[in-house]
């Protein structure tokens, strides 16, 4: 993957947009703000949940656990009042690229076929270069994995793991970058 100006390039040549790799199905999602300044000052939340809305219970789980430990959380189902009427890939592009420490993305077959989260997860990636660090802790499900993102990026196998532990495991990528 390159990075251009704050625009994504993936494997496949689309400036500004988000693609998925041969052979997936052809999803592309614009990128609003590319380029635009983050705010001053320090993150809103310290994670970041990016998933499937076929995963919200589980994920709704791990969110309650996260916040029993004193992580800020940002899970969209807490913020529904706020979004009401507003453009969602504007307002999550904010969110998961300037107003958050870390994205976690828990990333199935259904994730991988949705815009926003392919937007969501995309955003992440793109603060690699901004940050000089990588900022998105994926979580993979049956299987799935995300397209474009370096193979050799260490990732949490979740198949196996029940929400406490898939919590601690987010939990210590936080809390390993506060000491």
């Amino acid at each position: 993957m390159i990075y251009n100006s704050g625009n994504y390039v993936s494997n496949t040549g689309t400036i500004g947009r988000v693609t998925q790799q041969q052979g997936a199905p052809a999803q592309s999602i614009p990128v609003p703000g590319a380029g635009a300044a983050p705010p001053a000052g320090e993150a809103r939340y310290d994670v970041a949940l990016s998933y499937a809305g076929e995963q919200e219970r589980l994920v709704s789980r791990v969110a309650k656990l996260l916040e029993a430990e004193g992580l800020r959380i940002f899970f969209a189902p807490y913020r529904d009042d706020v979004f009401i009427g507003e453009d969602m890939y504007a307002r999550f592009y904010q969110i998961y690229r300037y107003q958050s420490r870390y994205v976690a993305a828990f990333v199935t077959a259904d994730y991988l076929r949705k815009e926003i989260t392919m937007h969501e997860a995309a955003t992440a990636m793109l603060r690699r270069r901004d940050e000089g660090r990588s900022c998105l802790i994926p979580i993979y499900f049956g299987g799935a994995s995300l397209p474009n993102l370096d193979p050799d990026i260490n990732y949490i196998p979740a198949d196996s793991l029940r929400e406490v532990e898939i919590a601690d495991k987010i939990r210590g990528v936080v809390r390993s970058q506060d000491r």
